[in-house]
């Protein structure tokens, strides 16, 4: 009789709302969370495949905190991983008639399956860490690409997600 909604709607209303009341902001997670399923699901899924974002907060109530430097550290990293990853996505999908990039491509599409799992059901980040060792074969896969256009894509992506994290920045 409750249906089915694929949201932890108590998760949701409760623990991210919270988090967002006590910092005194909006949480993107919770204002994705809220939009109507057909923009909901992409839109957190887009938002769980490119986490984690640059943060430069580095001092919590004036005390300089080593995992918040860690954080800030990866959000860095992920650009460039991410760019990796695309180089390895595009030459595995162009090349999946191949025996390598076929059993490539079956590896991304199990972590973009993961992906899809963890911002849709779990709404943790945390669970994204289970991912991890998938995410990087696929990043070395990407670092041994030299098909010019792979790499180009991978530039590019590495570009628009340095832009996002910029714009994110220079808004708070």
């Amino acid at each position: 009789q409750k249906g089915i909604s694929l949201l932890r709607e108590d998760y949701v209303e409760g623990f991210i709302a919270r988090s967002a009341d006590k910092k005194d902001s909006v949480s993107i997670l919770y204002s994705i969370s809220n939009l109507p399923a057909p923009l909901r699901i992409p839109s957190s899924f887009a938002f769980f495949h490119t986490a984690p974002f640059i943060s430069l907060q580095l001092v919590r109530d004036g005390v300089f905190v080593p995992r918040l430097a860690l954080g800030c550290l990866v959000g860095f990293l992920n650009i460039f991983f991410l760019g990796y990853w695309t180089r390895s996505f595009f030459i595995s999908y162009r090349e999946r008639n191949l025996p390598v990039a076929n059993l490539m491509w079956r590896i991304h599409l199990v972590y973009l399956a993961g992906i899809f799992m963890v911002s849709t059901f779990s709404l943790q980040m945390r669970h994204k860490t289970m991912l991890l060792p998938v995410f990087c074969i696929l990043v070395a896969h990407g670092l041994s690409v030299t098909d010019a256009s792979a790499r180009r894509m991978g530039k590019l992506f590495m570009l628009a997600l340095a832009s996002v994290n910029l714009a994110a920045l220079l808004l708070r």
